[in-house]
């Protein structure tokens, strides 16, 4: 097995392709080949050419695939809104947004979830869990009150 890694790294040489990437695309028919010595599987212009091919679909997928999301924009002091200041991941953002938004209250909305977190984080006296705690009560607070 180790003279198939070998193999295969010598293979994917100058190549965008993982050696954990080849091993999986090569597979266990693939492996049992070469252990048993099959000439094709063998061949260094056979997995060569099997490198190549595994890189350019690896990067097709790739581009095939969406961006992530981006992070919300940066705001300056004088556009800051009610959740500045909190350690909001990308996924409480995505949430808070998809409840609040197109809602005629939402800045009323935005500024009770931030007061709602403080208050949980700040009755929270083990420091590690005050985040979670905050994001626990403010989530749960709005998911009641945008059913």
């Amino acid at each position: 097995m180790t003279e198939l890694r070998i193999a295969l790294a010598r293979a994917a040489e100058g190549l965008p392709v993982t050696l954990s990437e080849l091993l999986e695309a090569f597979g266990e028919e693939g492996r049992s080949d070469w252990l048993e010595g099959y000439t094709p599987h063998c061949r260094p212009e056979f997995l060569r050419a099997f490198a190549k091919a595994v890189s350019e679909r690896l990067a097709r997928e790739r581009k095939a695939q969406p961006a992530p999301a981006p992070a919300p924009a940066a705001r300056t002091e004088r556009d800051a809104g009610p959740l500045d200041g909190l350690p909001l991941l990308r996924e409480d953002w995505k949430f808070v947004d998809a409840r609040t938004r197109f809602r005629r209250a939402r800045e009323s909305l935005l500024a009770e979830y931030a007061r709602r977190w403080r208050e949980a984080a700040d009755a929270e006296p083990v420091e590690h869990r005050k985040s979670n705690a905050g994001r626990f009560a403010a989530n749960s607070w709005l998911r009641e009150v945008t059913r």
